[in-house]
């Protein structure tokens, strides 16, 4: 009768409220994923530069002959993986910024 069919919708709201709040935390929870990810990327990036920076400073403080090539190499290869590092959170960060899209 009507009371049953009254009890269905009312059920059925219930399910999509939940739905609802269930999309929300997880939104919420990724939004906090991507905050952490954005923080790591910016300390990613920062580590690079001033690896960059001790590069640029160690080349030009020292004549070519006085630096060691293993020693540039070296500091070659720290900055290159630190930039390595700033882009696979960058990436990560794009994946989960695209997971909150499709969540909300």
């Amino acid at each position: 009768g009507i009371g049953g069919k009254v009890r269905e919708i009312a059920e059925s709201r219930m399910a999509e409220q939940k739905a609802l709040a269930d999309a929300n935390a997880k939104v919420r929870e990724l939004e906090g994923v991507i905050e952490a990810l954005k923080r790591e990327v910016s300390l990613a990036e920062d580590k690079a530069k001033t690896e960059s920076a001790r590069v640029e400073a160690l080349s030009s403080a020292t004549t070519a002959q006085s630096v060691s090539e293993a020693k540039m190499k070296e500091k070659d290869e720290a900055l290159s993986k630190a930039e390595e590092e700033a882009v696979k959170l960058g990436d990560m960060l794009g994946k989960v910024e695209g997971e909150v899209l499709r969540v909300k």
